[in-house]
């Protein structure tokens, strides 16, 4: 579930990008860019998100061995 939502905020945010560079900003305008920088915090909220969950699975995998 958490890789579904990861992976649209990712889609989201590349189509964003696209769009800004497409009407001429440059990448320091994508980067400035309100919504693009929303979509990033977004996508990497998901991401710590997952890899604290793969870390504790991990972790009760080791303890079962």
């Amino acid at each position: 579930m958490l890789r579904e939502e990861w992976r649209n905020a990712r889609e989201a945010k590349l189509l964003r990008r696209d769009e800004l560079l497409a009407r001429g900003s440059g990448i320091a305008g994508v980067r400035h860019d309100r919504i693009y920088r929303e979509l990033r915090r977004k996508q990497r909220g998901f991401a710590v998100r997952m890899l604290h969950l793969e870390r504790a699975m991990n972790r009760k995998r080791a303890r079962e061995k």
